[in-house]
C-alpha cells in the first residue's frame, strides 16, 4: 500500500533498476525482511516476477511489525554478473500488521 503497510500472503511489487535476483539459486541472494531486533526473513516462494526493473514477492509470514525491505543480487546487466553481492534496502519502513 502507499502507506508501507504490507499483509502476509500478498504480493508486493518491487521497482527499481537491476533488481533481478541472480543468478538463480545462489545462497544469501533474494528479497529479504528485516526486522527492528535484526532477524532476517527470506521470501522463500518463487518470485512471480523477477526482471531488471520488476520483482513481484510474496509477503512471508512475518509476526506484526516494521520491518526494512533488503534486496541481495548479483545482478549488472544483461548475461553480466557482479563479483559480490550488491545490497539494495528500501529506504522507509514497511509495516506489517
Amino acid at each position: 500500500a502507499a502507506d508501507g503497510t504490507v499483509t502476509v500472503n500478498d504480493d508486493i511489487r518491487i521497482e527499481g533498476d537491476k533488481l533481478k535476483i541472480a543468478p538463480d539459486g545462489e545462497e544469501g541472494l533474494g528479497v529479504f525482511f528485516v526486522g527492528d531486533s535484526g532477524e532476517t526473513i527470506p521470501v522463500t516462494r518463487r518470485f512471480t516476477q523477477n526482471d531488471p526493473k520488476t520483482l513481484i514477492a510474496r509477503v512471508p509470514a512475518l509476526p506484526s511489525g516494521q520491518y526494512m525491505l533488503r534486496v541481495v543480487t548479483r545482478y549488472s546487466n544483461g548475461t553480466t554478473l557482479l563479483n559480490t553481492s550488491r545490497v539494495i534496502e528500501y529506504d522507509r519502513l514497511l509495516t506489517v500488521q
